[in-house]
């Protein structure tokens, strides 16, 4: 009995751009057992195989070497060979929906950026294996269907391999689509949907009005796939509840998301020892320990990591110097980017409505905290007897006690008024230590 190619491994390894000889890559894949990079190796190492044609996956250059590029809706893969470098997409705040009656050429998506395209899909090309080509580029897919796991997403609107689903089967595909979407404005993507112009609405009627009226204010499944209005209206409604839980603050900015080095775990290259500390899987580990040796500030547990409020906006602690009192710490405005210096009293829990207070009313007046030297040492004048004048050492004695008392009074009457003078000056609430001296760094 003959060995079963795995087919779907045969288009993954098209994709690599190895080779274009299909006979070559059965025979790689037949030799070892279904093993990709054992396939590969057959197949560089054969002489009598097709033209390797190499890697055809764009090349980027990064802090950690060169690597190829593997794009997806939510990040920038990019191979090291060794490990892979994951890039968060998107803003640095919510994405955006936006309704475009413009039609757009692929060449157009592909230069965009933090933009998410919708477009009316059949179900053999949504739900094909991971390194499989297109069969259907018909409709919008002409524009978006070389983008249909980067930047362009479809909605199942065409049934070639299942049956057209009725309505409420429909809502619950349409329920997955809208969940995937939530997840991308939460990431800062911004989600774009193609709008009927004046000839798609002469043109079919239909598919847009009831009594004349129009209701359907999107181009997903209003042309070849022929939908009922009925289903149209499903996805009408979903677009239009997420606009409003997108502008009612129901979706939430995701603020975790980071840059990450992961390490390949089956990879033959070893990591760079000048980057074995850069990996996500060891930084994890740090943050556990500091995160398990908190700073305890008004009961708040400060630690490295930790997404806090400065002045009221997001930041992340990067480090936190536990050596002087009060803790200072270093942290990055996760809007700006830029890393600035504080003090961990200065920073806010999330969600934490307490006001920090007043510099001004944390100092006591010195003038109340030290007590008058007059009051504490009275100065009685000694008694002499009558009949016993004083000597003349004696009374010079009393003169100078009487003298420095005096003095000592006005000393402490002066400290008072300079007190009152500096308390009465206005300080800034949230005076960092040192505010205005920051490093600007490359942010994600």
């Amino acid at each position: 009995m003959s060995f079963q190619v795995n087919s779907d491994l045969i288009f993954q390894i098209l994709d690599f751009g190895i080779t274009t000889d299909v006979d070559l890559i059965n025979e790689g894949l037949a030799h070892s057992k279904n093993d990709v990079n054992g396939a590969i190796d057959y197949i560089l190492s054969n002489p009598n195989g097709g033209q390797p044609v190499g890697d055809q996956r764009p090349e980027v250059p990064t802090e950690f070497g060169t690597g190829r590029l593997n794009e997806s809706f939510e990040e920038n893969i990019i191979d090291l060979g060794w490990g892979s470098l994951h890039r968060p997409k998107g803003k640095r705040s919510l994405g955006e929906m936006r309704w475009s009656k413009r039609r757009l050429s692929k060449e157009e998506i592909e230069k965009s950026e933090n933009t998410i395209y919708l477009f009316g899909e059949n179900d053999i090309d949504k739900y094909r294996s991971e390194n499989q080509g297109r069969e259907y580029i018909g409709g919008m897919a002409q524009a978006c269907g070389p983008h249909d796991r980067t930047k362009a997403f479809g909605f199942v609107t065409t049934f070639y391999g299942s049956p057209k689903p009725t309505p409420s089967e429909f809502q619950n595909l349409v329920d997955q689509h809208m969940d995937d979407l939530r997840r991308y404005l939460s990431q800062g993507l911004d989600i774009v949907i193609p709008q009927p112009n004046i000839a798609d609405l002469d043109r079919s009627p239909k598919s847009y009005e009831i009594d004349g009226k129009q209701v359907i204010n999107h181009n997903l499944g209003t042309g070849l796939a022929g939908l009922t209005i009925e289903h149209l209206l499903i996805i009408e409604h979903g677009l239009q509840n997420l606009n409003e839980a997108l502008k009612n603050g129901e979706i939430q900015f995701n603020i975790n998301k980071q840059e990450r080095l992961v390490s390949k775990k089956d990879s033959s290259n070893p990591v760079p020892r000048e980057f074995e500390a850069e990996l996500y899987e060891i930084k994890k580990i740090v943050a556990a320990i500091k995160k398990a040796d908190p700073i305890i500030i008004n009961n708040i547990a400060f630690y490295e990591g930790m997404i806090c409020l400065r002045k009221g906006k997001e930041c992340e602690i990067k480090t936190i110097d536990r050596a002087i009192e009060p803790p200072a710490c270093t942290v990055k405005m996760l809007e700006a980017g830029n890393v600035v210096g504080t003090e961990l009293h200065l920073l806010k829990e999330l969600g934490s409505t307490e006001e920090i207070k007043p510099v001004a009313e944390e100092i006591k007046p010195i003038a109340e905290e030290i007590k008058p030297i007059a009051e504490e040492k009275k100065i009685e004048p000694k008694m002499v007897e009558e009949s016993s004048p004083p000597q003349p050492e004696e009374a010079k004695t009393n003169e100078m006690e009487i003298e420095n008392s005096s003095q000592q009074k006005m000393e402490v009457e002066q400290t008072n008024e300079q007190s009152k003078m500096e308390v009465s000056t206005p300080v800034n609430e949230e005076e960092d230590f040192f505010d205005g001296d920051y490093v600007v760094i490359n942010s994600m």
